[in-house]
């Protein structure tokens, strides 16, 4: 009896414990929520007046001028990434997040999202190079959530470089799938460091001590989302050579 008694007093306290954890993981995602819809607005609105700032004849005619809200511009588009990314694993986190799947181009999506970052890369002196070889290039999945993970890719890749960028996109088709790698002459990483790359919060050393800072979501996001859509995606790394993400996308919805 004694016995029976511990065990239901055990489990009892096990149950109330699990019930408080949830209640507070619901509390964390709720104010996460609403903390970064409240961001939403003012980065909004900056984006909106460094844009019509830069049409302006008074900035177009100032070089002074134009650098700024260049400025601001490209600091506001930042903050509106690293918002997108909390809210998305907040998203994720809740499970009420669901894949709008339908057949998109791949090729064309990694082709408009490589646009968007061919601007920094060619100030810094670097190149991006497109080899998309894969003759099946047409896969079923969300096309938001995939041109997220892509640009988190291009994101890391260009920001974790010392010097000129020299970033490498190539598709091939394999399986009954498409196999993406996104290859980068960065800063690379230990194995170590690989081991935990895709862990939410994750911060390799590396990461800390060079001049670019984050919340360490964006990889880990590309993990959730590569598994939500029945994908794979690894790592291969090395100190001071650079870094190789390898994407591989089902043909099939239900694959």
């Amino acid at each position: 009896i004694a016995l029976l008694a511990v065990i239901v007093l055990a489990f009892s306290y096990t149950v109330i414990t699990l019930n408080k954890q949830k209640k507070l993981s619901q509390l964390k995602n709720d104010f996460i929520n609403n903390l970064t819809h409240e961001f939403k607005t003012p980065i909004f609105s900056i984006s909106l007046a460094s844009g019509l700032l830069r049409k302006s004849d008074e900035v177009k005619g100032n070089e002074k001028l134009t650098k700024y809200t260049e400025l601001i511009d490209n600091e506001g588009k930042r903050l509106k990434s690293q918002v997108d990314k909390v809210l998305q694993m907040a998203l994720i986190d809740s499970g009420n997040f669901k894949l709008e799947k339908r057949q998109i181009d791949l090729h064309a999506l990694i082709i408009k999202v490589a646009k968007s970052f061919e601007l920094v890369i060619n100030e810094r002196g670097g190149e991006l190079k497109l080899e998309l070889d894969a003759d099946q290039q047409v896969v079923s999945a969300d096309e938001t959530h995939v041109n997220n993970i892509i640009y988190n890719l291009l994101d890391n890749a260009q920001k974790y470089t010392d010097h000129k960028p020299e970033i490498v996109i190539t598709t091939i088709n394999e399986g009954e799938g498409v196999a993406l790698s996104v290859r980068d002459n960065g800063i690379g990483m230990g194995r170590e460091a690989q081991r935990f790359i895709f862990d939410k919060f994750y911060r390799a050393e590396s990461g800390n001590v060079h001049n670019v800072k984050g919340f360490g979501l964006g990889l880990s996001y590309v993990k959730r989302m590569m598994t939500a859509h029945k994908g794979q995606v690894e790592v291969k790394s090395e100190l001071g050579v650079g870094s190789s993400f390898i994407l591989v996308f089902p043909h099939n919805v239900n694959k």
